[in-house]
C-alpha cells in the first residue's frame, strides 16, 4: 500500500494543475515550461567546452514580462534554485539566467544554462 500511495504521489508530481503532463524547458530536466508558452525549436543549441555546457533555448510566451518573471521566480526557489539577480539563478554547478525581451504581443524568453564541470 505504501509503495502504491508512492507511486501515486510521484505521478501527480508529473501534472500541472489540469491533469496535462508538465512540459519543460528543452535542454532541461526539470525547468517547467509556463502555460501558454511554446517552443521555436524543440532541441536548445549546446554547446561544450573545457570550462563546461552550455544550453541555449528559446520560447516564445503570450504572458506579460512581470507574470513570467514572477512564475520562474517562484517555481525555481521551490526547484532548489537560488536567486542571484534579477532572472538570474543558481544550483550547484549550474547557473541559469532567463532573458524576457517584449516582441510585439508576444514575449521571447531566451534559457541559457551554463554547467561547470
Amino acid at each position: 500500500m505504501k509503495l502504491f500511495n508512492w507511486l501515486l504521489g510521484v505521478s501527480f508530481c508529473f501534472l500541472n494543475s489540469y491533469g496535462e503532463k508538465m512540459s519543460y524547458v528543452p535542454g532541461t530536466e526539470d525547468i517547467p515550461l509556463m502555460e501558454g508558452t511554446s517552443h521555436i525549436t524543440e532541441e536548445p543549441n549546446v554547446f561544450d567546452a573545457s570550462q563546461g555546457r552550455v544550453s541555449i533555448s528559446k520560447v516564445i510566451s503570450s504572458s506579460q514580462i512581470r507574470e513570467i518573471e514572477s512564475f520562474y521566480e517562484n517555481s525555481l526557489v521551490n526547484l532548489g534554485w537560488k536567486g542571484l539577480s534579477k532572472n538570474k539563478y543558481q544550483r550547484g554547478n549550474q547557473l541559469l539566467d532567463i532573458k524576457i525581451d517584449p516582441m510585439g504581443e508576444k514575449t521571447l524568453i531566451t534559457f541559457e544554462l551554463k554547467e561547470s564541470r
